[in-house]
């Protein structure tokens, strides 16, 4: 008789359990916004003072040497950003003072509590250890050029971090195999980040990526698939597009990334687990001793 009335309180405390735990579950939540609002630091309360802003810019049209894709990955990028809480300023085939005005008015809008993604796909080039984007409208003859007919990313990258953003991101998808420059001008040269800096190239230094085979160069093509992962870190997810690009590529591109970020930063949070969930789960897992009282 007493062993059957100590059962019977056992399973009735672990009802009674179960009841509170679903009252609990239905009480109104604090408004929550949506995932992919926010960027998440080491499980440290979000920056609820800061923009998310992102500048997209994809040049194909070219006079000399036209690509296929980069008109479709900035299209594409937009579209993604914008689905994960960005605010996107988009350009597509651009000439130099479109370019540099669009680089300059981007760059002076920002704020220290920023988080900042800057992505460009279309023609890079190098020399002499530095690197410059290509507008739509150069006709680079010889390395005297570079200065007046491209944008240099040393002076991308001075401008944005000297506003401060909470965290930057710079996504570089140049330097495509279809480039008619001269050799020493191809590929992009090797370039650190500046504090608080992600800044990510599609293939590795001196090397050119490729423009792809369907709508999406390749390295876009997977940084798009791994972008908006719930939960990931951003050098997680490059990691993830380092190895699906060096598998399709049979190692001839390798994705690099130089990065001074100070803390994990998760684009999309992970979806939270409700309170009944976590209760039911145990439940099912737990054994007569764990519900012993």
């Amino acid at each position: 008789m007493g062993q059957r009335f100590q059962r019977m309180v056992r399973i009735g405390l672990a009802g009674l359990l179960l009841l509170v735990l679903a009252v609990l579950a239905l009480r109104p939540l604090p408004a929550v916004e949506p995932a992919g609002r926010k960027l998440t630091r080491d499980g440290m309360p979000p920056n609820t003072a800061g923009r998310r802003l992102a500048l997209v810019v994809g040049n194909a049209h070219y006079k000399y040497g036209p690509l296929d894709n980069p008109a479709h990955d900035a299209e594409d990028m937009s579209k993604l950003l914008r689905e994960i809480g960005f605010a996107v300023t988009s350009l597509t085939d651009v000439g130099l003072v479109q370019m540099r005005q669009g680089f300059d008015a981007f760059a002076r809008d920002l704020r220290s509590n920023d988080e900042v993604i800057v992505y460009y796909s279309g023609h890079g080039v190098q020399y002499d250890g530095h690197n410059f984007l290509v507008p739509v409208d150069a006709a680079i003859a010889r390395t005297d050029d570079l200065e007046q007919m491209t944008l240099s990313l040393d002076a991308v990258i001075e401008a944005t971090s000297a506003r401060k953003p909470a965290a930057l991101v710079i996504v570089l998808d140049a330097c495509r195999d279809r480039s008619t420059l001269h050799g020493n001008l191809r590929g992009l040269a090797e370039q650190r980040a500046a504090p608080h800096m992600l800044l990510a190239f599609a293939t590795s230094p001196g090397t050119t990526a490729s423009d792809g085979w369907g709508r999406n160069g390749l390295y876009t093509k997977h940084l798009l698939k791994h972008l908006g992962q719930p939960g990931a870190t951003v050098e997680e997810v490059f990691k993830r597009v380092r190895l699906g690009v060096m598998e399709e590529s049979e190692e001839q591109q390798v994705p690099m990334e130089s990065s001074l970020l100070v803390r994990n930063l998760v684009l999309v949070p992970s979806a939270p687990v409700s309170a009944v969930a976590q209760s039911e789960a145990w439940m099912a897992g737990a054994s007569e001793s764990q519900l012993r009282v």
